[in-house]
């Protein structure tokens, strides 16, 4: 079994099915202007045309054939996942997209929802966080931090104008939208997700045999995620507006699949947030979908809570956080990843967990 060519293999298609990359519409500041002047109005939006031969990859992915060892496992779900998000990629804007993403990320049970709830009512009305800081100086902040782990070489922050979500790390880039303003707590939260989660993750899965410890073995979101937000409250205060997000996320997930654009940006006005932060989780909820005054839509981001509750379990049975940085695994990979030959243990770790040692 040639392993490094179906991880070569394996690696290359998954670089090309950028989900993110493909679900920004086209048309967000022009939509954006239209909700905001018409109490009536849900977005229609327009996708890239994506230059890819899905055929192709789906004839190649069908003809990887794995074997039963532990690498070989991995590989098969691999496989399986880039067929379900080829198959969303393939439908974008279409009605059938919804379907395609409750199988690849599922929703929220009504367990998760109550539990979100409860937690929405307790935030407060007000939040004093301080000084506000623009992107310029938030940049700056987490170009230092970067440059502590000695990445700020292999990494660089771009900023753009017309994102969904306020940051996100895609390849060797951080990504932040160019009106964003952050609090301290919030570059604190921020940089704990983005880069001493997401990042940090990614360069360890660079160190190791594989590249697809580096891309993602399959289904690894929900921890990545869950780890992201644990990680977050370890740098930040517990009671600060980003602290409620992953419970509006899932809240808004729910009411994505009901009920239209509108009905989601007024869910989350109604818990006292901003109509800006309603704008950005109600694009993040309803995009994929073209019409979005119809049910449906992205269902991802529920994954943030249900991965948290997934970290505080795994801590709870005596599991060990820097296991969780030998890449970009899931906690139900543990198992076979440690019994993978070559497995280097991780190089870069938060500094919360190194200092704590």
């Amino acid at each position: 079994m040639d392993y490094k060519k179906i991880d070569d293999q394996l690696s290359q298609i998954s670089r090309k099915i950028n989900l993110l990359t493909y679900l920004r519409p086209r048309n967000l500041r022009q939509e954006k202007e239209k909700f905001f002047a018409n109490s009536n109005f849900n977005p229609h939006f327009r996708y890239p045309n994506i230059d890819l031969d899905f055929n192709k990859l789906k004839a190649e992915l069908r003809s990887i054939s794995p074997d039963e060892t532990p690498l070989g496992l991995i590989f098969k779900r691999k496989c399986k996942e880039l067929l379900k998000k080829i198959a969303l990629l393939e439908n974008l804007g279409k009605p059938v997209l919804t379907k395609l993403s409750l199988d690849l990320y599922g929703k929220p049970d009504e367990k998760l929802l109550k539990k979100a709830k409860e937690h929405l009512v307790q935030k407060p009305w007000l939040f004093f966080e301080g000084k506000t800081h623009n992107v310029q100086e938030a940049k700056r902040y987490f170009e230092k931090l970067l440059q502590s782990y000695n990445l700020s070489k292999r990494w660089k922050i771009k900023l753009k104008k017309s994102l969904v979500p306020d940051c996100y790390v895609v390849r060797s880039t951080m990504f932040m939208r160019l009106s964003v303003k952050f609090s301290k707590e919030r570059m604190r939260r921020t940089a704990a997700h983005e880069i001493e989660t997401h990042i940090l993750r990614k360069e360890n899965g660079k160190a190791q045999p594989y590249k697809i410890f580096s891309e993602g073995l399959a289904d690894y979101t929900s921890t990545e995620e869950g780890l992201a937000i644990y990680n977050e409250e370890q740098m930040a205060e517990k009671n600060s507006k980003k602290s409620f997000w992953p419970a509006l996320y899932v809240v808004a997930v729910d009411q994505a699949l009901a009920g239209s654009f509108r009905d989601v940006f007024d869910t989350i006005r109604g818990y006292g947030f901003s109509k800006e932060r309603a704008w950005v989780i109600a694009c993040k909820v309803k995009r994929g979908l073209r019409d979005t005054s119809k049910p449906g839509g992205f269902t991802k981001d529920w994954l943030y809570l249900a991965g948290k509750y997934k970290i505080d379990s795994y801590l709870n049975q005596g599991g060990d956080l820097k296991r969780l940085y030998l890449g970009k695994i899931g906690i139900e990979d543990l198992s076979l990843v440690e019994k993978i030959p070559g497995i280097k243990e991780p190089k870069y770790l938060p500094k919360f967990l190194t200092n704590s040692t």
